[in-house]
């Protein structure tokens, strides 16, 4: 499990900002936090609630939906599909959920991302 923090431009279906986004290979899935969530983007809520435990390993929280997002990394589209919290200590989550669709991997050592073997191309069935 590993950590790295970059401002990116998010944007969503109401306006785009510059973002401190976490990528976190540790986490399954991509958060944002509800206030940021409530600027950017439509709430969608869930049909079936979910349920997350917190890298405490104690502390639950439940999402009031989820949020549709986009940015770019070194001109790679990345679509994100963030579950909506109250109080994330980051106002966006990357996740695993993200990082093993497009192949991210991440460079500790340099602290940067690495999108070297970024997938660009997905198969529509």
């Amino acid at each position: 499990m590993g950590r790295i923090t970059k401002e990116l431009e998010i944007q969503g279906n109401k306006k785009a900002q510059i973002v401190e986004v976490l990528f976190d290979s540790g986490a399954e899935e991509s958060f944002i936090r509800q206030d940021l969530a409530e600027e950017l983007c439509n709430i969608t809520p869930s049909l079936i609630p979910a349920e997350f435990i917190l890298g405490d390993g104690k502390t639950n929280v439940i999402p009031s939906g989820y949020c549709a997002l986009t940015t770019a990394i070194q001109d790679y589209g990345i679509g994100i599909s963030a579950w909506v919290i109250e109080e994330p200590n980051r106002q966006l989550i990357i996740g695993a959920d993200v990082l093993q669709k497009y192949n991210i991997k991440l460079d500790f050592e340099h602290h940067e991302i690495d999108i070297s073997q970024c997938r660009r191309k997905f198969e529509l069935i």
